[in-house]
């Protein structure tokens, strides 16, 4: 059904340039370069205490992100630097590779809490809007085009300002935490079917369950291995409390990737791991494997002498995820929203 319709270009109404904000009031405007990771991170540290202080920005987050190949730091990224050289506000439009269904632009960023009101986060979001659209239509492709942009709940300006430009709340999210202390099930597995810790021989057989996994999830594109790669290899991803089941046959039938960030525990007020992905393939669903994985990777982090597991998780989830995590012990802590504008 996608061949029939338009190419992008002819159905988002990109620009044909996009500058940067106007410099005024000593502000100036340009592009993100690898230098600022370091100052960038800081901005995003003290955004994230105000508006998500359970999950904090890393170095390396930023690093691997700004690195990506099909990232193009001149045209995809834009910053506020104030008079004396700090910087007030970012902003990063970013493309996935690798799309089958659906052509998305991710739209990250945000204003130093103490330079708000000024400005700046309605400089952001047109710019970004802007490059967007550009973004969607230099593909060529005939795919649906989204542009998205995720917000805390409680974030009623970054809503606004993006609503202002179309985008409309499309979807929520759920965090949920569960106490490591509490009774962890023992979960049998069919027959002939094993789980085992993470390895990295095992990570393409992991990669390409994701991607079978989640193929069925809203707005969820498959993983390429430039990505992949950067996931299992970042600072704080856990191998010790990441899992895959394997069939009889030595195949990878799900898996499970967990992190563990310190810097997150004083906005939760606990030690915690976090589970970033769980998935099971389609085909090897209703056998108990996904809640098999979710119990070794909470035993491994509580016996790691960690106090809580937080995950996140889509509210409308195909999979019935929600009851899933509901039934292994988790309960809602806070929610975000998911904005788009689709084409």
């Amino acid at each position: 059904m996608n061949d029939l319709l338009p190419p992008l270009a002819e159905r988002v109404g990109a620009p044909a340039s996009v500058t940067l904000p106007a410099d005024r009031d000593g502000v100036q405007w340009r592009p993100l370069t690898l230098d600022d990771i370091d100052a960038l991170t800081a901005l995003e540290i003290e955004i994230g205490r105000v508006d998500h202080p359970h999950s904090l920005a890393t170095r390396e987050e930023f690093e691997q992100a700004l690195t990506l190949s099909t990232v193009d730091l001149a045209r995809d990224t834009a910053v506020a630097v104030g008079p004396d050289g700090a910087l007030l506000a970012w902003a990063h439009d970013w493309l996935p590779s690798g799309a089958e269904t659906i052509q998305r632009v991710v739209m990250l960023g945000g204003v130093l809490p103490t330079a708000r009101r000024r400005g700046l986060g309605t400089s952001l979001a047109a710019w970004q809007v802007a490059r967007g659209r550009q973004l969607l239509a230099e593909t060529g492709s005939t795919l649906p085009g989204w542009l998205m942009v995720g917000a805390e709940s409680d974030e009623g300006d970054l809503v606004e300002l993006f609503a202002a430009h179309g985008l409309r709340v499309a979807r929520y999210s759920l965090g949920l935490h569960r106490e490591l202390a509490d009774p962890i099930p023992q979960i049998e597995l069919p027959e002939g079917f094993t789980i085992e810790g993470y390895r990295p021989d095992l990570a393409e057989g992991m990669r390409q369950a994701k991607n079978d996994a989640f193929r069925d999830h809203w707005g969820m594109q498959p993983t390429d291995e430039e990505r992949w790669a950067k996931i299992v290899g970042a600072e704080v991803f856990k191998a010790e409390f990441s899992f895959v089941v394997l069939t009889p046959d030595g195949d990878v039938a799900g898996m499970l990737l967990a992190e563990s960030n310190p810097d997150d525990w004083p906005g939760l007020g606990r030690s915690s791991s976090y589970i970033g992905l769980l998935g099971v393939r389609r085909a090897a669903r209703g056998q108990r494997l996904a809640p098999a994985l979710l119990a070794a990777s909470l035993r491994a982090a509580r016996d790691a002498g960690l106090e809580i597991a937080a995950l996140d998780v889509d509210l409308e989830s195909p999979t019935g995820a929600v009851g899933l995590y509901e039934r292994m012990g988790f309960t809602e802590a806070h929610r975000s929203v998911n904005l788009t504008i689709e084409f």
